[in-house]
């Protein structure tokens, strides 16, 4: 379907021809996104191996270019399914013995392409996704920062725990532990199961008004967390974005698919998710919930519990993919009044 919207757009005449002649020529370039974006501008757009193996196309390819193709789903699978960003060499090799005949020719072939990338990691080499590896990189280099600058300027919140209306949080240990945390330090991290109110805790601490004696919103709310997919392989939104901004930004080591955070930017994932370069989009309705500049962050590993994490908080929740490209976009910006929206 996302194929079938291009070609069925009148405007995309020129793209649709050299879309056809690379099905000719190198049919193996629609199963990779980083390739249809580097060649095409197309953002978010890759076939699935399975498409492509029932188009009847894989089987006229190359030996090479049909294992890098293996190679690049089954990392994908794995991510997806269990959550690893990162696999042994050794084990991946493994794997695709079955499979693959000429398996390090395929994985040059990917880290060529910039689509994997090799690690050492305590003395055993690993393989990942290019695009996972970037993103732990930044996040890493971002809470790398923020603790430096916590060093520097310590991280204070202004609210009383012995008030009233903590209470019920003075009751429980860890709830008045994960309590004094968030008032200390810059970044938090709160692990437990869906639906025990971890979220609660931190929308507590933004607003005291919060009555956690509402049971039905506290029911709610972990039926709401229970519905959260954590297979999904980085739900996130993508952005779309023009050429002008994307030549900004010249890092090619950075995946280009979340340029903005901001509400307005936002564009439905129906519109996004095989767009060619465009700046022509209509200007979006900006979020009434919160507008301004937030002092207090949410994030969330995927878009989907951002989105609800900001819902339950009434306020706007964020990936920290996020945070970190609109950070990235920022720094490009030639206005010296301009003013980063997380600078707090």
């Amino acid at each position: 379907m996302q194929f079938k919207a291009i070609m069925e757009n009148p405007e995309n005449e020129s793209l649709v021809k050299d879309l056809s002649r690379a099905l000719d020529l190198k049919p193996w370039v629609f199963g990779f996104k980083k390739l249809l974006n580097k060649d095409y501008d197309l953002v978010g757009c890759e076939a699935a191996l399975m498409s492509i193996q029932r188009a009847g196309l894989f089987d006229d390819l190359d030996q090479i270019n049909k294992e890098a193709l293996i190679i690049y789903d089954f990392l994908k699978t794995d991510s997806r399914q269990n959550g690893h960003t990162q696999i042994s060499l050794a084990k991946l090799k493994m794997k695709m013995e079955n499979e693959c005949r000429v398996f390090d020719e395929a994985l040059k072939f990917l880290k060529r392409h910039k689509i994997t990338k090799e690690v050492e990691i305590d003395n055993d080499m690993k393989v990942c996704l290019q695009q996972l590896y970037n993103y732990e990189r930044k996040i890493t280099e971002g809470i790398n920062t923020l603790y430096k600058k916590q060093l520097e300027e310590p991280w204070e919140l202004d609210v009383d725990l012995e008030s009233e209306e903590f209470e019920r949080v003075r009751g429980d240990k860890e709830q008045l532990e994960a309590a004094k945390m968030l008032l200390k330090y810059p970044i938090v991290v709160i692990s437990g199961k869906g639906g025990c109110v971890m979220s609660l805790q931190k929308e507590k601490e933004k607003d005291k008004n919060v009555d956690l004696d509402e049971k039905n919103k506290k029911e709610e709310w972990e039926e709401e967390m229970s519905q959260i997919d954590g297979r999904d392989e980085m739900d996130l939104n993508d952005y779309k974005y023009s050429q002008k901004t994307r030549d900004n930004i010249n890092d090619p080591d950075f995946p280009e698919s979340e340029m903005f955070s901001s509400p307005a930017d936002r564009v439905p994932d129906s519109e996004i998710l095989c767009s060619p370069e465009d700046d022509t989009a209509e200007p979006q309705e900006e979020d009434p919930r919160d507008s301004s500049e937030p002092i207090i962050i949410y994030t969330a590993p995927t878009g989907k519990a951002a989105n609800l994490l900001g819902r339950r908080a009434n306020t706007n929740g964020f990936t920290l993919h996020q945070i970190i490209w609109s950070y990235k976009f920022y720094v490009t910006q030639k206005d010296p009044d301009a003013k980063w929206k997380f600078r707090h």
